[in-house]
């Protein structure tokens, strides 16, 4: 999973993959959003997108803490896709092993709108457990796209982004205390939400792919003030494999007034901080630039508990509480 494993972010990058975003236009008679809207279907591994890849009706995960698309090996043979190689040079990773090469889907249609020659990775491992899993769907695919993210309701939201500026126009669901945060989007289009846990500011990212949220013993230890030796005695060797480890008991998630109490958050062992709060002065390692690791990374357990609007031209996230609360 893209997940928070440190080998799987960090990467030397080509230029013909990096994402580019589509700014937001403001437009002065505020017209209504025009969305289209995708039912999601959950399975324990996270939700289904169903998208049409070259005219064929597919299931793709939502991995929105994921750079790149991926399409399986044997679904781009079956489609007949154009493939391309990886420059030598360029090493994209993750926590299977390395891609050698990408392919080009001459469409990739969400409902009825279509995107033209989009790059998918080729995934060699055929890994998923769930069948009708033909790839994963990240954001270099729906950049162009605002976002609305609605797990607890298993609903995408996908915004032509021309709107009014502000919540008024962009929250459109019933609501009450509607929050908002400044987003940072990294070059790859990883979205950092500012949050604090127990009071403690920290950045945290979005793992679709992972049920519950991680957190890496250096982080709990730096910003949290916990026992980094402790912090190890129930943590896991890496972020795929809680087994029976124990949640550390933390009170309060809350971003700008919306708070997930008593949020299970899970550690991991972490050799080298890369990302975060905790890791600003570890942005270079080996020569490779780290992307899209958090001081937390959200899992959908916790996910679901929030409704969450992404306008990427403002870089603001606005958001309420789900409705109705997730058990």
């Amino acid at each position: 999973m893209w997940g928070v494993n440190t080998v799987l972010r960090c990467a030397v990058i080509s230029l013909a993959l990096v994402v580019s975003a589509t700014s937001s236009q403001a437009a002065d008679d505020c017209p209504p959003l025009k969305a289209i809207w995708l039912d999601l279907i959950a399975t324990p591994k996270g939700y289904l997108v169903p998208v049409s890849v070259a005219g064929t009706s597919r299931y793709f995960l939502l991995d929105l803490g994921a750079a790149f698309s991926k399409i399986d090996k044997s679904v781009a043979e079956e489609l007949s896709l154009p493939t391309k190689s990886i420059p030598p040079a360029v090493k994209i990773s993750d926590s299977y092993g390395d891609f050698a090469s990408y392919a080009i889907a001459p469409t990739l249609a969400f409902g009825d709108v279509p995107r033209k020659n989009m790059q998918l990775l080729i995934d060699p491992y055929g890994h998923h457990s769930d069948p009708r899993t033909s790839g994963t769907l990240a954001m270099n695919s729906l950049m162009p796209f605002d976002i609305e993210l609605d797990l607890g309701a298993n609903k995408l939201g996908l915004f032509l982004p021309k709107h009014c500026e502000g919540p008024d126009a962009l929250v459109h669901w019933p609501n009450q205390g509607v929050g908002a945060a400044h987003i940072v989007v990294e070059e790859l289009g990883t979205i950092l939400l500012p949050m604090t846990l127990d009071g403690v500011k920290i950045e945290a990212s979005i793992d679709t792919l992972s049920e519950v949220s991680w957190m890496s013993t250096s982080a709990a230890h730096i910003l949290m003030g916990l026992n980094e030796e402790a912090a190890n005695q129930i943590a896991s060797p890496n972020s795929d494999t809680p087994g029976g480890l124990p949640a550390y008991p933390f009170k309060t998630l809350t971003a700008d007034g919306v708070t997930i109490s008593n949020p299970a958050i899970h550690f991991y062992r972490s050799p080298a901080l890369c990302g975060g709060l905790s890791g600003r002065s570890m942005e270079e390692i080996r020569n490779q630039r780290c992307f899209g690791v958090a001081d937390v990374a959200l899992g959908f357990r916790a996910l679901r508990h929030l409704h969450m609007f992404f306008s990427f031209g403002e870089k603001m996230v606005y958001f309420t509480a789900a409705t109705p609360a997730p058990q």
